[in-house]
């Protein structure tokens, strides 16, 4: 048998590294984040991940400290890579978002909503177990419930290898996995939901916004209405607006093969608001409900162009 190829790097000062063989422990902590700021592995128990990035002639070393490596990843790109110029001039919507929603401050919206939604879901079958939904302007919670199901969530039926490529798809735009028991928010069942919906004034033309690559969380929410009977609460796809599509063409290629900008939300926020107490928080889709509301404001100021920033 061919032998195995061991890992090494994880850097140890200047008389370490040399790079190569790696293959993997995660291809040798990547490559120590990123050639030698290092954060020793990610593992840090006490929640200390020091930069060890060292600016030049000076040679002193940056000891940020992070307790999330999302956020020290972040800190690596805005701080300590000038050349990507994340924050340079002024970023582009898509033609569809320009014409949906930035004029939707010249005109009144007719018994709607802007609405921020995020969702938790079993992937085989596809089936709500928790929402979080918030008013996009007011930062108001309309909804954030776990779902309770009369026969209980059914994971009877085997996945196809379409449907895993799907929720793998997904998952790999995720955060780590959520948990959903033992939680001290409420249990709703359908009718709760949509007289919840029907009383915040959620209609179909509120506009929606997930932080995602499609309208996978307002189809998964439309479908349990709809399981229940209720139609015509909720907005179609035409006012559905993923932030992913949005921020990704914005944001540069990366490395010698030019891949797309990861876009992970434990990346992205702590990138565009490093010193929200949102950071790091995991275990309810309210966390990433309310991160997303933030980015989408993000976008709106960047789209004026940096120079307005306030």
């Amino acid at each position: 048998m061919p032998e195995q190829m061991s890992f090494k790097c994880p850097h140890s000062g200047n008389e370490g590294c040399q790079a190569t063989p790696f293959n993997t422990e995660k291809e040798a902590a990547e490559h120590a984040l990123w050639a030698h700021h290092d954060a020793s592995s990610y593992g840090s128990s006490c929640g200390s991940l020091l930069c060890l990035y060292r600016n030049q002639p000076a040679n002193l070393a940056c000891t940020t400290a992070f307790k999330d490596i999302g956020h020290f990843k972040a800190h690596i790109l805005t701080t300590h890579t000038p050349g990507l110029g994340l924050f340079k001039g002024e970023w582009r919507a898509t033609k569809e978002y320009d014409e949906r929603v930035t004029n939707v401050k010249q005109q009144d919206l007719p018994a709607g909503r802007q609405i921020v939604i995020d969702t938790e879901c079993s992937m085989f079958p596809r089936q709500l177990s928790e929402i979080s939904i918030l008013d996009r302007v007011s930062g108001e919670c309309i909804l954030n419930t776990l779902i309770q199901h009369p026969q209980g969530l059914n994971q009877s039926l085997p996945p196809t290898s379409a449907t895993v490529a799907h929720g793998l798809e997904s998952l790999s735009l995720q955060e780590p996995q959520k948990v959903s028991s033992n939680r001290s928010i409420p249990r709703m069942n359908v009718h709760d939901v949509a007289a919840v919906l029907q009383r915040a004034g959620v209609t179909p033309q509120s506009l929606v916004f997930t932080w995602h690559m499609n309208c996978t969380d307002l189809e998964i929410l439309a479908e349990f209405l709809e399981a229940g009977n209720y139609h015509g609460i909720l907005p179609t796809k035409q006012n559905c607006f993923p932030m992913i599509p949005q921020f990704r063409q914005n944001l540069p290629s990366m490395g010698p093969g030019q891949m797309k900008f990861p876009m992970g939300m434990d990346l992205i926020f702590p990138m565009f608001c490093p010193h929200s107490d949102l950071i790091g928080r995991h275990g309810q889709v309210l966390f990433d409900c309310q991160r997303t509301r933030l980015l989408c404001d993000v976008f709106d100021h960047l789209r004026k162009g940096v120079d307005d920033l306030e």
